[in-house]
């Protein structure tokens, strides 16, 4: 399968059979139905570290944007006032 989609609701289905404990579903639970399940939770870990580090960024931008503001806020004038009216005379 290749539509992750397709392989969640297989892994969840499977889940469901398992379930069931009839023996023709746990003879290939040590091969089939496990491998299926741990590409499903890798593929799962995969998007919630990319999410992660996604949010991880967007929170940077935000606090590099509220310490700006409160710069601005706490000190208007960046550049002091002797350094402006000291021409190197």
């Amino acid at each position: 399968m290749s539509e992750p989609r397709h392989r969640k609701l297989t892994a969840l289905g499977t889940a469901v059979l398992v379930s069931t404990a009839r023996p023709e579903v746990l003879q290939r639970l040590s091969t089939d139905i496990f491998n299926l399940w741990l590409d499903v939770f890798g593929e799962l870990k995969e998007v919630q570290d990319r999410r992660n580090g996604e949010e991880y960024v967007d929170l940077l931008c935000k606090i590099d944007k509220h310490l700006t503001f409160l710069n601005l806020v706490m000190n208007p004038n960046p550049f002091p006032q002797t350094a402006l009216s000291d021409s190197g005379s």
